[in-house]
């Protein structure tokens, strides 16, 4: 079979976590080791394909590979197969989230064409098998490696996180996994400690009023459960946003100056 391969690789860099129950995200660990296209599940992870077989053990020590040059961490990937209607995939029950926190998942992600296909293809990330994200279309012959990043709100103590590659556009596609990891980013406030950045009030009903006392663009991103993009404001100093519209629950906003996050939060809506 001329196998397609997918390059994915979820790495998510840990500032400061909570401890989810999440492992072998390097996927360095196989139950058939060294053995090149063996059609199954790295150690730990379960068959989120929907199209194909199951991914191969991508092992620059013995597996032959032009793109990419290199794993993003370790030795060892994932490699998958792209269809339109969803390829090859895994996923994890991970536990260990906090209700109400905000989680980023960050992956990178690059072409691979060790079993040939060109066309374009595109990973998504399923949450509780709901379809949350998606890179943005990139190439099978792509061949370095580029980071995505996806914040999600916690909605209970366990939830499904798999991956899975579509082919977009071409006969045939291939990309790869690696190095997966899930930080809390609420608990990392950012905020510098001579910088007085007040966001009032909580609860908040027909206005939220953001004030940050340095005299620079600044910008406010008011996101809902789902990480959807309510508002997104440049302003100096201060600015409010009308709410009165949303609906009663939970919000979470990230402040940032010159591109740097300085403050993450959650607000209720009354």
């Amino acid at each position: 079979m001329n196998k397609l391969v997918c390059l994915l690789i979820l790495s998510v860099a840990c500032s400061i976590c909570v401890g989810q129950n999440f492992s072998n995200t390097s996927f360095e660990s196989w139950g058939i080791p060294n053995v090149c296209e063996i059609n199954t599940i790295s150690d730990n992870w379960s068959s989120y394909t929907t199209a194909g077989i199951d991914p191969d053990e991508a092992n620059f020590s013995i597996c032959p590979t032009t793109i990419p040059p290199s794993a993003s961490n370790g030795n060892v990937y994932a490699r998958c197969v792209a269809f339109p209607s969803g390829g090859e995939g895994m996923f994890q029950m991970v536990s260990g989230f906090v209700a109400g926190d905000i989680y980023q998942i960050s992956f990178d992600y690059s072409g691979s064409n060790l079993f040939g296909g060109s066309g374009d293809i595109q990973w998504h990330l399923f949450i509780d098998d709901v379809d949350m994200d998606q890179t943005p279309v990139f190439q099978s012959t792509d061949a370095f490696w580029t980071t995505h990043t996806f914040n999600f709100a916690a909605s209970m103590a366990t939830h499904k996180i798999g991956v899975r590659l579509f082919l977009i556009n071409g006969f045939d596609g291939s990309g790869a996994i690696d190095n997966f990891i899930v930080p809390n980013v609420t608990a990392i406030e950012n905020h510098i400690s001579n910088l007085n950045i007040l966001v009032f009030p909580n609860p908040i009903s027909c206005n939220i009023n953001i004030k940050v006392n340095n005299n620079l663009a600044s910008e406010i991103l008011l996101y809902d459960i789902t990480s959807k993009i309510l508002f997104q404001k440049q302003f100096t100093n201060s600015v409010s946003l009308e709410t009165e519209e949303l609906a009663k629950g939970l919000y979470f906003y990230e402040l940032r100056n010159k591109n740097r996050v300085i403050k993450k939060g959650k607000v209720v809506k009354d």
